[in-house]
């Protein structure tokens, strides 16, 4: 059987609340990431009751995964050019509340780390002998298309397939180049983060405000080799996205089954003559772990739920997560920033 989805309030994505970020609350993928989220990190587990020894950070990635969730919204409304403004976890993401919700929370532990934490220093976010020559990334396009959803796995006993014809953002291929010299006379073992957010002179916001808004596309592991060292990371190569196939009934028994953001909402929906936000990269020492977790060229990153992650000792949204007094220190030789243009289609 075959239905059209129905917005909360009617249903055309741009009608529904007048705020055009409909697509965004009311998309089945990122809906099924937060489910699965909060089945990962239940608000009642006692880790001491049920010996739940493999958690590590959690209280950490209740905020990181929230953070990051509200840091993707504040990009589709930069985009939109609106200002900044709970009950079911499957269905929390479709209520705008929630996000005040969210805005509370995120503001709570950024306050908390701005008055006892101090700002990174120099020797923090340095990394002697690496230099970034060059960070690329291709413009990109957004646009609408339909999907047609299973939503038999709400149903017990899946004996009727019912299927659900939904209007999702989507957006064409991107790709990032980065050029790289180790002037070491060692290969150093590193860890890369590439983020996106707004500009800080977007419609007046600070820079401390604009780096509350960036969230993580990728983090990965590389070993950097003596001399110039070439890396292109195609985005099914992201480890915080997730390609979300609603469609198998069998992806429930998979491990990182709707466990990241939707691919399809890497970057918010852009303009007709282009939205310009910032890429941003940094290469940081790696490994830096505990001694009670190991790492591999081919490990998976944990995509906001699972147990295995790229983790080194820094702060998970490093190196965003603390207040910025010396925008000098964020000039190092293994930091660059890059444009890429958004525009949309109709």
């Amino acid at each position: 059987m075959l239905l059209s989805q129905l917005y909360a309030t009617k249903n055309e994505i741009s009608e529904s609340t007048g705020d055009g970020l409909d697509y965004f609350r009311e998309d089945v993928g990122l809906n099924t990431f937060n489910y699965n989220w909060i089945l990962h990190w239940p608000s009642w587990m006692d880790r001491t009751a049920y010996n739940a020894t493999n958690w590590y950070r959690t209280g950490e990635q209740f905020y990181y995964y929230h953070q990051q969730i509200l840091a993707s919204k504040s990009g589709i409304i930069l985009g939109k050019g609106i200002g900044t403004g709970i009950g079911n976890p499957l269905t929390s993401l479709r209520d705008p509340a929630y996000y005040v919700v969210l805005d509370w929370i995120t503001t709570f532990v950024q306050e908390f780390k701005k008055h006892n934490l101090p700002p990174y220093t120099k020797e923090e976010l340095s990394f002697d002998g690496i230099k970034i020559d060059e960070f690329t990334v291709n413009d990109t396009e957004t646009y609408f298309d339909y999907f047609v959803i299973d939503a038999s796995k709400g149903l017990e006993p899946w004996k009727k397939g019912y299927k659900v014809r939904q209007k999702r953002l989507n957006h064409t291929p991107i790709q990032v180049r980065l050029n790289i010299t180790n002037s070491n006379d060692e290969d150093k073992g590193a860890l890369i983060r590439i983020f996106i957010g707004p500009f800080h002179h977007h419609s007046g916001i600070t820079f401390d405000m604009s780096r509350q808004m960036f969230y993580e596309l990728d983090r990965f592991p590389n070993t950097l080799k003596v001399g110039e060292n070439i890396i292109t990371r195609n985005e099914d190569d992201f480890t915080s996205l997730v390609d979300d196939d609603l469609n198998d009934r069998s992806s429930h028994l998979s491990k990182l089954s709707g466990c990241g953001l939707p691919r399809r909402l890497a970057v918010p929906q852009g303009k007709k003559d282009g939205l310009v936000l910032l890429m941003y990269a940094m290469i940081s020492p790696f490994p830096e772990f505990p001694e009670s977790l190991t790492w591999t060229t081919d490990a998976e990153v944990q995509r906001l739920c699972e147990q295995n992650m790229f983790l080194d000792n820094r702060a998970m949204g490093f190196p965003f997560d603390r207040l910025v007094t010396n925008h000098k220190h964020w000039s190092s030789d293994n930091h660059e920033t890059t444009n890429i243009t958004i525009y949309h289609r109709d």
